[in-house]
């Protein structure tokens, strides 16, 4: 598996010049190497410039691909498009965009699987779609395995199920009640207990990724953006 100053390296002039059109920062100063180009590509700031000029729906699918690749999943344009729900065609349009903007990249030549370019989770921000942090020594090996989180709610408390359904489609933080004998703080013990939530501090939970993933049925968003939306009323 190559770096990503590796991917770069093997980029054909053409798609250089395509990267460096497109993101005008990469080449103002001139960089002297491919190792200078990666550290500027991958930097906070051009990050943030190359971003700002994607649509909701190029922004969904680099905020699926990073919520995947935390958790160890592969990230393909099926996978994208099955975690967004949204037609492959459509995918498959936004991943070329992107991986010409070395925001994705193939960490191998040849296959299809994509790796989100250095600094992009950050840039994102820590809850991709909403979701959570990776807590790694509780993600399941099979991803698709909800068996799991069905047997341990089955033993739920009264309220533990409200707890985690305000959590779902994020944000995944949420506040416990001061008076600890509260139906909903103690079915956020009961869920802290489980590991179906993180104690981030006396008062803090958080949803991990991989429970919100599983509450959400595998899906990053709740609803795709791959239309743009179209304001009501008659045209001017």
């Amino acid at each position: 598996m190559s770096t990503f100053s590796e991917h770069l390296r093997d980029r054909s002039d053409e798609t250089l010049v395509t990267l460096m059109l497109r993101r005008p920062d990469l080449a103002n100063p001139t960089p002297t190497t491919l190792a200078s180009l990666a550290a500027r590509a991958t930097s906070r700031a051009s990050t943030e410039r190359a971003l700002s000029h994607l649509d909701a729906f190029a922004i969904q699918v680099l905020e699926a691909a990073v919520a995947m690749d935390g958790l160890g999943r592969p990230v393909t344009a099926e996978s994208v498009a099955a975690a967004l729900d949204a037609p492959v065609p459509d995918v498959v349009r936004v991943l070329v965009v992107v991986t010409d903007l070395a925001l994705l990249w193939h960490p191998r030549a040849g296959a299809p699987d994509l790796r989100p370019a250095p600094g992009l989770a950050d840039a994102l921000g820590p809850y991709p779609g909403g979701l959570g942090p990776v807590v790694p020594a509780d993600v399941p090996a099979d991803p698709d395995d909800t068996v799991w989180l069905s047997r341990l709610l089955a033993e739920a408390p009264t309220g533990a199920r409200e707890v985690l359904a305000a959590l779902t489609w994020g944000p995944p933080v949420g506040h416990t009640p001061a008076d600890r004998t509260s139906t909903s703080a103690r079915a956020a013990s009961w869920l802290v207990e489980r590991g179906l939530l993180i104690a981030q501090d006396a008062h803090t939970v958080v949803l991990p990724r991989h429970v919100g993933l599983a509450l959400r049925g595998g899906r990053t968003h709740r609803v795709a953006l791959v239309e743009p939306p179209r304001p009501d009323g008659p045209p001017p």
